[in-house]
């Protein structure tokens, strides 16, 4: 795992002086992506590729940037193509003669064979630029899920890419006005989806993208692998499990290879579950597992965690988190991530990430992407059992109108019966429009439509579906949940791997219809099953738990002037335009009457992150 950099100007170039201090600069910012070696170099005078290095695979043999013999194909890369092994072996057998054991020279040679097409070979997490200096053409490219991020900047002719988006910003002679249609998508999402940042002029590469540029200042950005719909041709319970129990046992297989120790994120829950268990009783590995732990029960997952572990054998850790940590790591955190970033669980995962490396462990193993392939939200099951009452007419409309005056308990499965599974966001059923400035409105609509624009593109799947795969391919997903792993372990220079994330996998899956994920009053139905039967019954039921920390009481006690603070200074700002009612949202929290801690939270990100 690494970090990458990097610079294409075929119209004119910088100085050298600007160019070392840019990928000094770079380097530097990069660091904990690349704490092993970091290397630049400049190409043609037209091209600069940078790279820092976190040793996973291949020591001695793997230092980028990286060029074929003829150094006419260079490339810069960060992440781990998976099936590596089985693509050298294929080229070995076309006569392609390597000088190395990594998989970045894997890269060049395939590209040396297909060009373009070898991302379709490609099984693995990702960020890469790849310049031929023959063609004068450049490549930069991202994994199928977005595991790996790539940030850009395209401004007179010339292109600007980091792993972070601090790299970009510091680059000469940008400017970073404030998009406000990304605030919107940010107030609705809590996330800002691809391509769009906070900022116009840098943007964000989307999950199985690649921009292609050349020297005739011709850019273009393309898809190379999408989800179809398929023919629900598995329909049979057993054969589903038989059949995702050998692709994940493969997919494991594959992403187990590495010259460094591997431990596990461990718990309790349905994903890790499986994940440490197959490690440890499968591959018959010793394995090291980690689970944070708090003081609030309710929230508190290390007791199942403990369960899981004793069930496996596994050697285990369970890391407490509280007020001191918090304490210490908050402003860290907050400080390290470049983006307005709704996702609080960042925190407990980065102390997960920070024990292994204690313990001498580069990377970890994640149950990550399991929810959306598999149908786990409880939403989606509610909305899914209920369906039937759908067909009535009558009850659609008189669930919208029970609605307008009643919301007690109850009140969540009339919603449900009240839409049809399609989401829509607009300024009736968003409250943020309550507090923001009138004149940002036409913006902060206009992000509302594109993300609604995009949710329809889904809308040929029927219900679940739709969300499952829109939450997978495009939105929560790649954009909250990898978004905090990746950034939560390369602070701490871990690299996290998913095995649930292999397109071979979730390729197999859409072959199924959408109940056969749902059974027994529980969603992931599959996945329960496919647990082993040491693991008891209290795990096997487990309803869907959030990795979520005591934030609301952190608000109240430990954080409370931090964000205290910050509303007043947003409340003054030109986002806000009723400051009395915009501070309701914080004194209601404060005074036990709401919680309203994903508000908070959201609205201290945009002072710290949009009015920087």
């Amino acid at each position: 795992m690494c970090g990458i950099y990097g610079a294409i100007n075929y119209s004119s170039f910088l100085s050298n002086e600007e160019i070392d201090t840019f990928a000094k600069n770079a380097s530097g910012l990069l660091k904990h992506r690349g704490p092993d070696d970091s290397n630049y170099f400049k190409i043609d005078d037209n091209v600069l590729l940078g790279h820092t290095r976190l040793s996973i695979i291949d020591f001695s043999g793997g230092s980028q940037p990286m060029s074929n013999e003829n150094e006419d194909i260079w490339v810069t890369f960060n992440g781990e193509i998976y099936n590596y092994v089985e693509l050298k072996k294929d080229l070995l057998d076309k006569g392609y003669k390597f000088r190395s054991s990594s998989d970045t020279e894997v890269l060049i040679a395939l590209y040396e064979f297909y060009g373009v097409e070898m991302l379709n070979y490609l099984n693995g997490m990702f960020a890469f630029c790849l310049y031929d200096l023959k063609e004068k053409k450049t490549i930069l490219a991202r994994d199928r899920f977005g595991e790996k991020p790539l940030y850009y900047s395209f401004v007179n002719n010339q292109l600007i890419f980091g792993s972070e988006l601090k790299i970009i910003k510091s680059y000469p002679y940008l400017n970073f006005d404030k998009d406000y249609k990304a605030l919107g998508q940010f107030l609705a999402l809590g996330y800002i989806p691809a391509p769009r940042t906070h900022l116009k002029s840098i943007k964000k590469l989307g999950p199985s993208q690649y921009i292609l540029y050349n020297s005739k200042y011709n850019i273009k950005i393309e898809k190379y692998w999408k989800l179809e719909p398929a023919e629900e041709s598995i329909i049979k319970p057993s054969d589903a499990i038989d059949g995702i129990k050998d692709l994940l046992i493969d997919s494991l297989k594959i992403r187990l290879r590495s010259d460094v120790p591997v431990a596990s994120f461990l718990s309790g829950g349905i994903d890790s579950s499986i994940v440490c268990s197959l490690i440890k009783n499968h591959f018959n590995r010793e394995i090291k597992t980690i689970c944070v732990s708090f003081e609030n029960k309710l929230l508190d997952e290390g007791k199942y965690a403990n369960i899981v572990s004793n069930s496996i054998g596994s050697d285990h850790i369970d890391s407490k988190y509280g007020n001191e940590n918090i304490k210490y790591n908050f402003n860290k955190l907050i400080n390290h991530i470049d983006e307005p970033f709704g996702d609080y669980s960042i925190f407990p995962t980065s102390q997960a990430c920070e024990v292994a490396k204690k313990l001498g462990y580069t990377v970890m193993m994640s149950g990550d992407g399991a929810d959306e392939i598999f149908g786990g939200y409880s939403i989606w099951y509610l909305h899914y059992n209920w369906s039937w009452l759908k067909k009535y007419n009558f009850v659609n409309y008189l669930s919208k109108h029970l609605l307008k005056s009643y919301g007690g308990r109850g009140a969540g499965v009339l919603k449900l019966l009240s839409e049809d599974g399609k989401i829509r966001y607009n300024s009736k059923n968003l409250k943020f429009f309550k507090y923001t400035n009138p004149e940002l409105n036409e913006n902060l609509v206009l992000g509302l439509e594109e993300i609604n624009f995009r949710n329809n593109k889904y809308n040929f799947f029927k219900f679940p579906k739709n969300q499952m795969h829109s939450s997978l391919l495009e939105f929560y997903l790649p954009e909250q949940v990898l978004v905090k792993v990746d950034r939560a372990s390369m602070y701490n220079s871990v690299e996290c791997r998913t095995p649930f994330l292999d397109h071979r996998l979730v390729e197999f899956v859409n072959m199924m219809p959408a109940d056969i994920h749902y059974g027994s009053n529980n969603g992931k139905i599959l996945l329960r099953n496919l647990l082993p039967k040491s693991i008891p019954n209290e795990i096997r039921w487990r309803s869907k738990r959030g990795f979520t920390p005591p934030i609301s009481d952190w608000f109240k006690t430990i954080l409370k002037n931090n964000i205290a603070n910050s509303f007043q200074s947003i409340s003054k700002s030109h986002i806000v335009y009723d400051e009395v009612l915009f501070k309701s949202i914080l004194n209601n929290h404060l005074a036990g009457n709401e919680d309203n801690t994903h508000e908070i939270f959201k609205w201290f990100m945009i002072n710290e992150k949009f009015l920087e």
